[in-house]
């Protein structure tokens, strides 16, 4: 191709074709996604921040945060391989929705007054036992509904339901 387009001056010479467009698609991924990935993060973090009254405790739900990110990932690293186009957009995703299930038990742990007891493990228990069921019925149901996008013919998006549904998980 540089050959032809120096041969020929004013003569653009470009790739077409499934290879070309894969390229194109892993330029724009790897640009993008970490970006995007990078904005979802910081919003959730410093929101996170602001809510919780002892900053250990906003850690501890991003860090449980970290592991459902860290899973999908594997999930995609063994499974996949690579991220196209479309699964791409699930780690922005998987840190919108998955924040949400380190927020209610840690939430409920405070409103226990965790700090002003004589026994915090108590507290975590009563948390736990508070938010724990449906805490765990409403990860199990998105995932649900994530997995379920595994039936759809077109693989990018059957690729999106396993990745995401896992990184919930």
């Amino acid at each position: 191709a540089a050959r032809v387009g120096a041969a020929r001056p004013g003569f653009r010479v470009a790739l077409t074709g499934e290879p070309a467009t894969t390229v194109e698609e892993m330029q724009t991924i790897h640009h993008d996604m970490w970006r995007t990935s990078l904005v979802s993060a910081i919003g959730v973090t410093v929101l996170t921040l602001l809510v919780f009254r002892w900053r250990t405790h906003a850690f501890l739900v991003l860090l449980a945060l970290g592991a459902g990110v860290a899973w999908a990932f594997g999930a995609v690293r063994l499974e996949l391989g690579y991220l196209n186009l479309i699964t791409s957009s699930f780690l922005s995703t998987l840190v919108g929705v998955g924040v949400a299930y380190g927020i209610h038990p840690v939430s409920e742990y405070e409103l226990e007054g965790a700090h002003t007891r004589d026994d915090p493990a108590e507290a975590v228990r009563a948390a736990y036992h508070r938010t724990g069921a449906a805490v765990t019925v409403g990860a199990v149901t998105t995932s649900a509904a994530f997995f379920a996008i595994l039936l759809m013919r077109f693989r990018g998006f059957a690729e999106l339901g396993l990745v995401a549904g896992v990184g919930v998980l």
